[in-house]
């Protein structure tokens, strides 16, 4: 067979070899989630999955109970079989997304629960062939990208937890290709549907006023409004009133927690510490000061950044990672919506930065608190008693150092763009 014979029968099989991996890809993740989602607990079997606290939501709806009651009465209410596992604060979700649930929180719950995995499915899939639709990527890529995508820890956490990161991956993706496209009123439209649904992508707003894209900002507050509205209009002022006073600060408490993996996480673990884990330098009431200094530089170097930006892809991924970093809370299943930022990395041939990222964050706040009580019984120090020493907590600023690398990367990329057209 001649040589030109032989790249054309290969490039004739490439697609359908592809498409068997990504079969056999994706069957291996169903195999190994399908089976825990139906329960109530996670794998652990200490405490509810996320998706729960939907379910809960839906079904405080439906029946006319408070959906902000703390998380055991509102389980006693509306659903038992929580009871126990559930934790111990007003579910910090938006109304929205008790009154979208209510569709689910109908029927049983593990077929509820294993609709809502096929929806996380659709939407991943979603998510990756957007990006892959805004990039040129050929079919075959796209599909190979998406098992690989499913394969990633923070997506299966995504998947077994049952969090709403996954809708919210596909709309912000959405708005970054409908502003791409011209269509400015759909981009705003979009994000304000996930800013309604979780308030952390209501930042992404400044990227498009930063990028002097200012129908989109329009359309935003037109639409979150309008959503507004129309959620008190169903549930009442008396529920907004409710979120609004106690499942809005209700995850305050996590600051400090050991999977918090923002700027404000990182600074508050090693300045101010918790009863778990004493601080590395102790500045007390000093640290919330020291965090709000590195969040204001932060983002002021990051407006510079997206603002300056001669590419709205490099600058819309920048936004992304800030959005992860400086928010109060942020968890390793957030990791979803920064595949746009590893997408375009990788297409600029910074695969050891796009892999230092995806090693970083595949690592669960487990195994890292499991090596900073080796650190410490290592030194000599005593791992048996709260709070542990401060040497225990430095593994977990790992967790804060993905989404940090991407946002270098990525901001390294702007400034090579920035030089190249001065």
């Amino acid at each position: 067979m001649s040589g030109a014979r032989q790249r054309r029968a290969q490039r004739m099989m490439r697609p359908p070899l592809v498409g068997i991996v990504t079969a056999l890809l994706v069957a291996a993740v169903l195999v190994r989630v399908t089976p825990l989602v139906a329960a109530v607990r996670v794998p652990t079997g200490e405490t509810a999955r996320d998706f729960v606290q939907e379910y809960m939501l839906g079904r405080a709806v439906l029946l006319g109970v408070n959906p902000y009651l703390s998380q055991p009465q509102l389980a006693a209410q509306v659903f038992t079989p929580a009871v126990g596992a559930v934790l111990n604060h007003p579910v910090p979700h938006p109304p929205l997304v008790a009154l979208l649930s209510t569709p689910l929180a109908r029927l049983s719950y593990p077929v509820a629960s294993l609709m809502w995995l096929a929806l996380s499915l659709v939407c991943a899939a979603l998510t990756v062939t957007l990006v892959g639709r805004g990039r040129g990527a050929s079919t075959a890529t796209t599909a190979l990208v998406f098992a690989l995508f499913l394969l990633w820890p923070p997506l299966m956490n995504e998947l077994v937890y049952g969090q709403l990161n996954l809708p919210l991956a596909t709309l912000l993706t959405g708005a970054w290709l409908a502003e791409r496209s011209g269509r400015s009123r759909l981009a705003g439209g979009l994000l304000a549907v996930a800013a309604a649904l979780k308030l952390y992508p209501a930042v992404m707003a400044a990227v498009f006023l930063l990028q002097r894209r200012r129908q989109a900002v329009l359309w935003f507050v037109v639409v979150f409004g309008l959503l507004a509205l129309a959620t008190t209009a169903a549930l009442g002022w008396d529920t907004m009133a409710a979120y609004l006073a106690a499942g809005l600060p209700a995850t305050q408490q996590y600051l400090v927690e050991e999977g918090n993996l923002t700027l404000t996480g990182a600074v508050l673990r090693t300045t101010l510490g918790s009863a778990q884990l004493a601080p590395l330098v102790d500045l007390g009431r000093w640290s919330y000061l020291l965090a709000a200094a590195v969040l204001v530089s932060v983002a002021v170097r990051g407006a510079y950044l997206v603002g300056h930006s001669p590419s709205w892809d490099l600058a819309y991924a920048l936004g992304l990672c800030l959005m992860l970093l400086l928010q109060p809370l942020g968890w390793l299943l957030y990791l979803s919506v920064t595949l746009l930022a590893l997408w375009l990395l990788w297409e600029r041939g910074a695969y050891r930065t796009v892999l230092i990222a995806l090693i970083l964050a595949s690592i669960t706040p487990g195994p890292l608190g499991d090596l900073g009580l080796w650190l410490v019984q290592v030194r000599g120090g005593d791992a048996a008693s709260y709070p542990l020493p401060a040497l225990a907590g430095l593994p977990l600023l790992l967790q804060t150092a993905a989404p940090l690398i991407l946002a270098w990367a990525v901001g390294r990329e702007i400034r090579t763009e920035m030089g190249s057209e001065a």
